[in-house]
């Protein structure tokens, strides 16, 4: 739409984003401001992190150091196989491998920032999307291309 951190409002709710923090629950805080904490990528969520970088990306802010810890803690947690798991999907279902749609928010967030040095893993997921793909039936690939969080729960 246009909107970048040269107005005030939307640089004061990327502001709200970076520096959010709850009682119990600053996850949001420590990935962007606290350089000693690594997260458990066991509890690590990719959906919200990229979902996040996603927004400050596209504002203009993918540059900003706090967002760039951001990325950097996401492709640090890229798997092997190119994608990334959802904690509830590691935790409840035993996947071994990698999760889609948390894996097209990675990829996403990945797009949005622009910048040469996330190239590579944005190809690595985006191979895994299209691995992925290519074991469905057109009926799933139309379920996942059309139906949002639902994906996560097939």
């Amino acid at each position: 739409m246009g909107f970048t951190v040269q107005d005030e409002r939307v640089r004061k709710g990327a502001e709200y984003i970076l520096s959010f923090r709850v009682e119990k629950f600053d996850l949001s805080y420590r990935l962007f401001n606290d350089p000693s904490f690594v997260p458990d990528y066991a509890e690590f969520g990719p959906c919200f992190l990229g979902r996040w970088l996603q927004t400050l990306a596209l504002v203009g802010l993918q540059e900003d150091a706090r967002v760039r810890r951001g990325y950097e803690i996401l492709v640090q947690a890229q798997r092997e196989d190119g994608g990334w798991v959802s904690p509830y999907h590691y935790r409840e279902r035993h996947w071994t491998r990698s999760c889609p749609f948390s894996s097209a928010n990675a990829a996403l967030a990945l797009y949005y920032a622009g910048l040469p040095e996330y190239q590579a893993p944005l190809r690595k997921a985006l191979e895994f999307q299209v691995w992925h793909l290519s074991t469905k039936e057109p009926a799933q690939i139309q379920r996942f291309s059309t139906t949002g969080i639902t994906p996560c729960m097939n």
